[in-house]
């Protein structure tokens, strides 16, 4: 791990953990996946999270505090932007959460392009943690041949 490299988390979301910690990993962060979700994560994010907010938003939230109880992170990586549902915005409320539980990470919100790929590259970039861009290309080929390879996986097994 590089140096100014970070120990970084996100959502269990899927097999994107996959992809998304290969590509950390190769920009010289620490990646903390939270475990398998369960009961207690459920249990965990409502405790906290606001009566209104739906079954995702809170086993995000308690997948977060489920890390946070085992170890110390720096920053977690979350969706943002539009769709069909309010995930998008959700980083928001976590970031407003968990500092309510005396955690306050660095957030990397992951939009889409949508038009204004200097914002992309703006997050993309502080989350190079020094890499070349050579290396922040290569990582995220890496990441997207994960994708394409899980895909391709899960597809298989549906047939």
């Amino acid at each position: 791990m590089r140096g100014d490299g970070m120990k970084l988390t996100f959502p269990r979301m899927g097999t994107v953990q996959v992809a998304l910690a290969a590509v950390l990993e190769k920009l010289g962060h620490q990646v903390v996946v939270p475990p398998p979700l369960s009961a207690d994560t459920a249990a965990l994010g409502a405790r906290y999270a606001p009566e209104s907010a739906c079954l995702p938003c809170k086993l995000v939230l308690g997948g977060f505090l489920q890390v946070a109880e085992r170890e110390t992170v720096d920053g977690a990586i979350m969706a943002g932007g539009v769709g069909p549902c309010r995930f998008g915005c959700y980083h928001r409320a976590h970031r407003s959460l968990m500092r309510e539980q005396g955690f306050d990470w660095e957030w990397f919100v992951a939009r889409p392009p949508r038009g204004r790929l200097g914002e992309v590259f703006a997050e993309l970039s502080r989350l190079r943690a020094g890499a070349s861009m050579r290396s922040v290309y290569s990582a995220l080929r890496l990441g997207w041949r994960k994708l394409t390879v899980l895909d391709e996986i899960e597809e298989a097994v549906r047939e």
